[in-house]
């Protein structure tokens, strides 16, 4: 006896078929033979651009934005023992990272690094899996970096997130650990204020940059 419901794949056909058509998805035609792609294949080949480009896509949306920045910040402040604060992380398609009003505090509570934006353009983030970062162009906007260093002490209040970067890796073997490598090709910086006061020396250095 028929129930009359549609087959659940009939359904899931339906389903992407209103996608397709929403999207405006073209005919596909063998550059070789001047044929069309099988309709099957052209399933299977919008599924897999979908899977790829959809975290893009979602990234685009200002509630992911808000989401991803929550979390971003949670996690840095952890790893880092200190206040870290995103109000938006934004994704490129694999090659850049925006982030907006970018907030890290010292360890004495003091701000570091403020930026309005951050603009990284980088070579792929699978490079991070060899404790590399190839970056292409870094742009500061509305930023104020603060370098200073109490009476006392040999080091700046920075030293804690290079030896965070400086730390060992987890390595079942015996091999010496490999150094976190930052290679920065192209530097840019708009309206940019650095303070470095150093109470150890003596010494002030107040430096603005604008565009």
């Amino acid at each position: 006896m028929n129930s009359g419901k549609r087959p659940e794949h009939d359904r899931e056909e339906s389903f992407l078929d209103r996608v397709e058509e929403k999207l405006h998805i073209p005919e596909l035609e063998d550059v070789r033979t001047g044929r069309r792609v099988p309709h099957w294949l052209r399933r299977i080949i919008f599924a897999v651009l979908l899977v790829i480009f959809l975290p893009v896509l979602a990234f685009q949306v200002p509630w992911v934005q808000s989401k991803a920045a929550k979390h971003l910040a949670a996690y840095l402040s952890k790893e880092l023992n200190t206040t870290v604060s995103v109000q938006k992380v934004w994704l490129g398609i694999f090659t850049s990272v925006n982030l907006e009003d970018l907030y890290i505090e010292d360890q004495l509570g003091d701000t570091l690094i403020y930026t309005h934006k951050l603009d990284v353009s980088h070579q792929g983030l699978h490079t991070l899996l060899s404790r590399k970062l190839r970056i292409n162009s870094l742009q500061l906007t509305g930023a104020e970096v603060n370098l200073s260093r109490p009476e006392g002490s040999e080091n700046f209040n920075i030293q804690f997130l290079l030896d965070y970067l400086a730390r060992p890796q987890d390595n079942e073997d015996d091999e010496a650990p490999r150094p976190f490598t930052i290679d920065l090709k192209h530097l840019y910086l708009d309206n940019v204020r650095f303070r470095k006061p150093d109470a150890e020396m003596g010494k002030f250095l107040d430096v603005s940059v604008s565009r």
